[in-house]
């Protein structure tokens, strides 16, 4: 009999606000509809439960009584693409992967897969050791049936082996109905008649639960009893967005190549549209005469299904970089990510800024200069100032928002790498020295930093280096 593992991640949206909100994992969190007093709260954790914060209530209801509660926004964008990714990182252990109907539960069939893992434990101890690298945390649970799994996988931490079809039987039978996600009005009525947990519910007849408790009782009585196994049902792969063309002669002007590329795109673009995505990046391989390739990645300012912007970086980007030999082969990817749907509203925001045209000038800019002109500066924990920042490749712009409440700090502009200057005289010192020392585990640095002025009364930022006696810039202050 053919081995399932499930995979539940539920509930997925939480999880995600947390990976990018590292601090909050230990904090009581909730996933919110919009974030307004009149949000309705969707998600919570257990830290939010024991306040007292429940799905369905309104953030303004809680946020005034529970100061410590993070809330957040997850849109359903974001959960896409999130599953999608998820979807490729599974198929890394089985080809055949099914995506539940809430997107944070995933069957994965075992068929065949006995050459690469020596044991249905070290399957799943694989599972779940790719979705903590991604940041996440799963059960999972390989039996037999998918009701089964996904019951045990919702109620076991960790990852559980059902060794026999009895065994998974007899895990459900145990299972409360009050840890599966069934109507809790239903849930209670039953209790009053004594029916807590599957096997209570099996014993009851199907037709009686079907018109009394609904049809999630009746769907999940029918599960229970066997009567209902639909087969494992695979998520058909996506094919690349991918198409190329080989030249009889050798090509080294542009404008043939740039027309290849235009004849490529729409096909590629309508593959995407298909499947509700716009292309996020382009990629072009240049395979050249007597061998080598060129590679480029261009990204339009925003998500498209327009080829003219595709096409304009592609033009700049060839007049920047033109080959330096004749083309043989052309290659065209595209990267795909799911679109939101568009929003309609009574007053559209009118923005200050226009930041589409703003995302629009960077990416050409990137596409003609070349990768790693445009980017902004990511802080990193580290002691010295000038190792505590780097410059990463970044095009898109952000939405600007409010910082967070925090104690006032004192701006320095760092410059990239320490000036040597001349010794300042003592009278602009103005205060210091403050004591730096570091880099014992690799060339030890001892600096003695100083606040000093200048005739037109700047303030440096300055350190005098103990081995040498020399004196560096490292910023200013304002």
């Amino acid at each position: 009999m053919d081995r399932l593992a499930c995979v539940d991640l539920h509930p997925l949206p939480l999880q995600l606000l947390c990976r990018h909100h590292p601090g909050w994992r230990a904090a009581p969190v909730a996933v919110v509809a919009e974030l307004t007093p009149h949000g309705r709260i969707l998600w919570v954790n257990r830290a939010a439960r024991r306040l007292g914060v429940a799905a369905g209530q309104r953030y303004g209801e809680v946020a005034g009584r529970t100061a410590s509660l993070r809330a957040g926004v997850v849109g359903e964008v974001e959960v896409a693409r999130a599953v999608a990714a998820l979807t490729r990182l599974l198929r890394r252990h089985t080809p055949e992967v099914e995506v539940g109907d809430g997107g944070d539960t995933f069957w994965l069939g075992g068929r065949g897969l006995t050459p690469l893992y020596p044991s249905l434990a070290a399957w799943g101890e694989a599972i779940v050791a790719t979705l903590t690298r991604a940041g996440l945390e799963a059960t999972v649970a390989i039996g037999f049936t998918r009701f089964g799994t996904l019951a045990v996988a919702r109620s076991r931490p960790g990852l559980t082996l059902l060794a026999t079809p009895a065994a998974e039987q007899g895990a459900i039978a145990r299972l409360p109905l009050a840890r599966l996600a069934l109507p809790s009005a239903a849930v209670r009525r039953l209790a009053k008649l004594g029916v807590t947990t599957v096997a209570h519910l099996t014993c009851l007849e199907a037709a009686g639960v079907a018109a009394r408790f609904g049809a999630a009782l009746s769907r999940l009585h029918h599960l229970a009893s066997g009567a209902l196994d639909p087969p494992l049902q695979p998520t058909p792969e996506e094919l690349p967005a991918t198409a190329a063309t080989a030249f009889d002669e050798p090509l080294a002007d542009r404008r043939p190549l740039l027309a290849e590329v235009a004849r490529l795109l729409p096909p590629l673009l309508a593959r995407l549209a298909r499947r509700g995505e716009a292309a996020s990046a382009l990629h072009l391989r240049l395979h050249l005469d007597g061998g080598g390739a060129v590679r480029h990645r261009l990204r339009p300012a925003t998500p498209t299904h327009d080829p003219a912007p595709l096409l304009e970086l592609v033009r700049l980007r060839l007049a920047g970089q033109p080959v330096v030999a004749g083309v043989v082969e052309l290659g065209v990817r595209l990267e795909g990510v799911a679109l939101a749907p568009p929003q309609t509203c009574l007053l559209p925001p009118q923005p200050h800024h226009d930041r589409a045209a703003a995302a629009a000038a960077l990416a050409r800019i990137v596409a003609e200069l070349g990768d790693g002109v445009v980017g902004r500066f990511v802080v990193h924990d580290a002691h010295l100032p000038e190792a505590r920042f780097t410059l990463e490749p970044r095009v898109d712009l952000p939405a600007p928002q409010p910082p967070a409440a925090q104690a006032p700090r004192l701006v320095r502009r760092i410059a990239r790498q320490p000036v040597a200057i001349a010794p300042p005289p003592r009278h602009r010192l103005l205060a210091g020295p403050f004591r730096l020392a570091t880099g014992w585990w690799a060339a030890a640095a001892i600096r003695d930093y100083w606040f000093a002025t200048t005739p037109d009364h700047a303030l440096l930022w300055l350190y005098q280096e103990r081995a040498t006696g020399r004196w560096y810039q490292q910023g200013e202050v304002g």
